[in-house]
Protein backbone atom coordinates (compact mmCIF):
# COMPACT_ATOMS: atom_id res chain seq x y z
CA UNK A 1 0.00 0.00 0.00
CA UNK A 2 1.37 3.39 -0.97
CA UNK A 3 1.07 6.16 1.62
CA UNK A 4 2.16 9.78 1.60
CA UNK A 5 3.29 10.35 5.21
CA UNK A 6 4.81 8.61 8.21
CA UNK A 7 1.59 9.13 10.16
CA UNK A 8 -0.44 7.47 7.41
CA UNK A 9 2.03 4.56 7.25
CA UNK A 10 1.89 4.03 11.03
CA UNK A 11 -1.89 4.22 10.98
CA UNK A 12 -2.05 1.51 8.30
CA UNK A 13 0.32 -0.69 10.37
CA UNK A 14 -1.35 -0.25 13.77
CA UNK A 15 -2.29 -3.95 13.95
CA UNK A 16 1.41 -4.85 14.25
CA UNK A 17 3.19 -4.79 17.61
CA UNK A 18 6.53 -3.66 16.15
CA UNK A 19 7.27 -1.44 13.14
CA UNK A 20 10.76 -0.70 11.79
CA UNK A 21 11.78 2.57 10.12
CA UNK A 22 14.83 2.05 7.91
CA UNK A 23 15.51 5.50 6.49
CA UNK A 24 16.33 7.97 5.04
CA UNK A 25 17.24 11.03 7.04
CA UNK A 26 13.91 12.90 6.80
CA UNK A 27 12.00 9.79 7.80
CA UNK A 28 14.38 9.15 10.73
CA UNK A 29 13.90 12.75 11.91
CA UNK A 30 10.11 12.32 11.86
CA UNK A 31 10.18 8.91 13.56
CA UNK A 32 12.64 9.60 16.40
CA UNK A 33 10.07 11.18 18.76
CA UNK A 34 7.93 8.04 18.36
CA UNK A 35 10.70 5.44 18.69
CA UNK A 36 11.23 3.46 21.86
CA UNK A 37 14.08 1.27 20.61
CA UNK A 38 16.98 1.70 18.17
CA UNK A 39 18.93 -1.03 16.39
CA UNK A 40 22.21 0.40 15.10
CA UNK A 41 25.16 -1.15 13.30
CA UNK A 42 28.36 0.79 14.04
CA UNK A 43 31.12 0.07 11.51
CA UNK A 44 34.72 0.98 12.33
CA UNK A 45 35.61 2.22 8.86
CA UNK A 46 36.59 5.64 7.52
CA UNK A 47 34.49 6.60 4.50
CA UNK A 48 33.85 9.86 2.72
CA UNK A 49 30.34 11.20 2.90
CA UNK A 50 28.16 14.21 3.54
CA UNK A 51 25.48 12.65 5.76
CA UNK A 52 26.09 11.35 9.26
CA UNK A 53 23.79 9.60 11.71
CA UNK A 54 23.51 11.12 15.18
CA UNK A 55 21.10 10.13 17.91
CA UNK A 56 19.02 13.12 19.00
CA UNK A 57 19.12 13.65 22.77
CA UNK A 58 21.56 10.77 23.46
CA UNK A 59 20.98 11.13 27.23
CA UNK A 60 17.49 9.73 26.61
CA UNK A 61 18.84 6.40 25.33
CA UNK A 62 20.44 3.50 27.17
CA UNK A 63 22.48 0.71 25.58
CA UNK A 64 20.85 -2.61 26.46
CA UNK A 65 22.95 -4.84 24.19
CA UNK A 66 26.17 -4.52 22.22
CA UNK A 67 27.57 -7.36 20.14
CA UNK A 68 30.94 -6.90 18.45
CA UNK A 69 32.03 -8.83 15.38
CA UNK A 70 34.30 -8.60 12.37
CA UNK A 71 34.62 -9.73 8.80
CA UNK A 72 38.19 -9.69 7.57
CA UNK A 73 39.70 -6.36 8.61
CA UNK A 74 36.33 -4.66 9.18
CA UNK A 75 35.17 -4.46 12.81
CA UNK A 76 31.59 -3.56 13.74
CA UNK A 77 29.06 -3.64 16.56
CA UNK A 78 25.34 -4.29 16.68
CA UNK A 79 23.96 -1.93 19.31
CA UNK A 80 20.45 -1.96 20.77
CA UNK A 81 19.29 1.11 22.68
CA UNK A 82 16.07 1.64 24.63
CA UNK A 83 14.54 5.03 25.29
CA UNK A 84 14.83 6.06 28.94
CA UNK A 85 11.45 7.28 30.15
CA UNK A 86 11.76 10.00 32.78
Amino acid sequence: KLVSSLEEALQSLREFERVFVIGGQQLFNQAFPLADQLFITEIELEVEGDTFFEIPDPQNWQIVEQITASEGDIHFSYVTLNRVRH
